[in-house]
């Protein structure tokens, strides 16, 4: 960092220092949004310094933010269309200012605008474990005046001795995980891939590969972890995680067989985490009648071989989670 950007980081860190001790919430999200679009690696330092200062003091209660952000998770990321659409279409409709897109996609852009130079233009696991505090933290600063909405298929994770995880509880207001039973998405991937082990592989990730979900058009690219079917499922299913970041397991058959019962306990679930909107059951039942989901239209058609390679895979405590069969 250079002499003039050192001072004028001490400097900025004594201003918002004050704002905090006087509780001027307003003015330190205008300090910040300013001297991101001034002073991108300014920026990147002073938000590192009060994240390393919150996590070596949780008690300190650092929240810059009236805005929170909302997860909506699956293994399968094309499962999260119905839910996102449906999001998009209800807050239109009902006049909710939002930010609604992939965790990732939102991380290149962000990191696209700033050009900051601690990172390298593939963001991997490692840099995610470390940064995506800053990452949260810096897109809730772009969208300060609304909710973000994030769609992601990676798994949760927490590295407790260096304290650092996936989301945070308070900058975190809701998740959704979308599961769906292990034995149709088996047949679904093995329509898509054209054979069985290829369709295991995709489900339990035996070539430990990454995701990438964002579009090509940033200079970023942003790695998902999203691990095996198994994994994945675990760590969105741990009670300590539904708990603390008030999660909401949804069973994709709901979708198509409950919908609209399914999108109001949704919107319910919003509510009682915070989110400040009102339940409009008129334009639920619209977007139901105009956005019908049809069941699988293909036939579970696996033989006793392939059910046991399933079978010898798949964790039978998440079968009895989701309350599933095989």
């Amino acid at each position: 960092m250079s002499f003039i950007n050192k001072i004028k980081l001490n400097y900025n860190i004594k201003v918002i220092d004050d704002l905090i001790i006087n509780k001027n919430q307003k003015e330190i999200i205008s300090s910040l949004r300013k001297i991101k679009h001034d002073n991108p690696e300014v920026f990147f330092q002073i938000l590192s310094h009060y994240i390393n200062k919150q996590s070596a003091d949780i008690d300190l209660g650092i929240n810059f933010h009236t805005n929170q952000s909302t997860f909506i998770n699956s293994f399968q990321i094309e499962d999260t269309n119905y839910l996102k659409n449906f999001f998009k279409y209800y807050f239109e409709k009902i006049g909710f200012e939002n930010h609604l897109d992939y965790f990732s996609n939102s991380i290149a852009q962000d990191l696209n605008t700033m050009q900051l130079t601690e990172f390298s233009n593939q963001i991997d696991f490692d840099q995610m474990v470390n940064f995506s505090n800053f990452f949260i933290n810096s897109l809730l600063v772009k969208h300060s005046n609304k909710d973000c909405f994030f769609i992601s298929n990676s798994a949760f994770f927490e590295s407790k001795e260096k304290q650092k995880y996936f989301i945070y509880p308070d900058t975190t207001k809701a998740y959704f995980l979308i599961h769906k039973n292990p034995i149709k998405m088996l047949c679904e991937l093995k329509a898509k891939f054209g054979d069985t082990q290829s369709a295991l592989n995709e489900m339990f990730n035996f070539e430990n590969k990454l995701i990438l979900n964002n579009n090509s058009s940033n200079d970023y690219e942003v790695f998902e972890n999203r691990q095996s079917w198994n994994i994945y499922n675990q760590s969105w299913t741990d009670p300590n995680v539904l708990s603390a970041y008030r999660g909401l397991l949804i069973n994709y058959d709901e979708f198509v067989h409950n919908s609209e019962e399914t999108l109001t306990k949704i919107i319910f679930h919003l509510i009682d985490a915070g989110l400040d909107i009102d339940i409009n059951y008129d334009v639920i039942r619209i977007y139901v009648e105009e956005n019908t989901l049809e069941p699988d239209n293909f036939n579970i058609d696996l033989s006793n071989k392939e059910k046991k390679l399933l079978l010898n895979n798949v964790d039978n405590n998440l079968l009895e989670t989701f309350n599933y069969t095989i």
